[in-house]
């Protein structure tokens, strides 16, 4: 079997086992309870993401770029984050900044970046996540950037506290093969608050 079909495999039975998760998810959004419903609709919006990331490898359109609104991207990037306390997830692009780009490889990539800040700044006492956009000359520029110990410390606060909160995020060698898919390059900078930084760059016309 190539490669190929495996990932189609994958992907068909995780999306299934995604109709489960949404069946579940569904009793519980008619609770009485507010917060178990608050939550329910929480993962009705994790569950249908993933399922659109299952159906792109199914159909191989996961390459495939359309002129996409980046606030609302970043946005829902930040709604499908874990919410930790004393930390904010901001988000700083132009309201009308459009990009030709895969939205659903885009959207792994900025999940996983920020998953992976998320985990820098509750592990190393930071209190900020910012997701950015910008278009400079025929390049748009998007970066995840926190304010945590920076990115050597704060694998060095991981293994002193192993029981500290983890990301759901993606090993980096995995986000740096997305970026490669869309043409564009990754970069780890020095954060502006002292934390870390990473800036994807993506070709545009």
């Amino acid at each position: 079997m190539s490669t190929h079909s495996s990932v189609r495999g994958v992907a068909h039975d995780i999306r299934h086992l995604f109709c489960t998760i949404r069946l579940t998810a569904e009793v519980l959004e008619r609770s009485s309870d507010e917060q178990t419903a608050r939550r329910a609709r929480r993962i009705l919006r994790a569950v249908d993401r993933g399922t659109d990331v299952c159906t792109a490898f199914m159909d191989c359109n996961d390459s495939g770029s359309a002129r996409i609104a980046r606030r609302p991207l970043l946005e829902e990037v930040v709604a499908h984050l874990p919410q930790i306390d004393g930390v904010t997830i901001g988000v700083d692009c132009p309201p009308g900044l459009t990009a030709d780009v895969s939205s659903t490889a885009v959207f792994r990539c900025l999940f996983n970046l920020a998953s992976n800040a998320l985990d820098a700044v509750a592990t190393g006492g930071g209190s900020e996540v910012c997701l950015r956009a910008r278009k400079l000359d025929k390049r748009l520029i998007l970066t995840v950037e926190d304010d945590g110990p920076g990115f050597g410390q704060a694998a060095m606060v991981r293994r002193a506290n192993p029981h500290a909160p983890k990301s759901a995020g993606l090993g980096m060698g995995i986000i740096e093969s997305l970026v490669g898919e869309m043409g564009g390059k990754l970069r780890r900078l020095d954060g502006v608050k002292g934390g870390t930084s990473f800036r994807l760059v993506l070709p545009q016309g």
